[in-house]
Parts: structure tokens; C-alpha cells; sequence
């Protein structure tokens, strides 16, 4: 899910982009064991650093977004084998 192309439904059911993530598997888990029971932030996702998919579900998940590089470069460039 590192793709920045992601297309997801948020909790409002309205299909956006998604930065790349990480996910965890976390059945059962619900967004208020993770401290997240206020208002959906501005994405229409609970608002805070990672929060839970399908939350209280056999399926849930832990969906952390990572940053997005600018450029698909290595920070270091590389020598040339001679």
C-alpha cells in the first residue's frame, strides 16, 4: 500500500485519494482503544497519527500513513562499478 495512487472509501462512504500507508491486522480493535473517539478529521477518516479500519470487525486494521517521497532518486548516489 506504498503506492501514492491509492483510491479508498473513507468513513463518510465518498471515494478520495489516500496517501501510502502501512497496515496492521487488528481484529476486533475499534478506533477508541487507539484514543481516536473524536470528530473525523478534515479527510473524513478519524483524526489522528493512525487509525482503525473496519474497527470492531473480524477485519480490522491499523492504517498508519507514511510520508510521500519526492522522487524516486536514491538519497545517496551510487558508484559506478569499474
Amino acid at each position: 500500500m506504498l503506492s501514492a495512487e491509492n483510491l479508498t472509501p473513507n468513513a463518510r462512504g465518498e471515494v478520495v485519494h489516500f496517501p501510502p500507508q502501512v497496515m496492521f491486522y487488528a481484529p476486533y480493535l475499534t478506533n477508541a482503544e487507539l484514543g481516536l473517539d473524536g470528530p473525523l478529521g478534515p479527510d473524513g477518516n478519524p483524526n489522528g497519527p493512525a487509525f482503525v479500519a473496519a474497527e470492531g470487525s473480524p477485519h480490522a486494521s491499523i492504517i498508519v500513513p507514511v510520508s510521500v517521497h519526492s522522487s524516486a532518486q536514491p538519497t545517496v548516489p551510487c558508484q559506478q562499478i569499474k
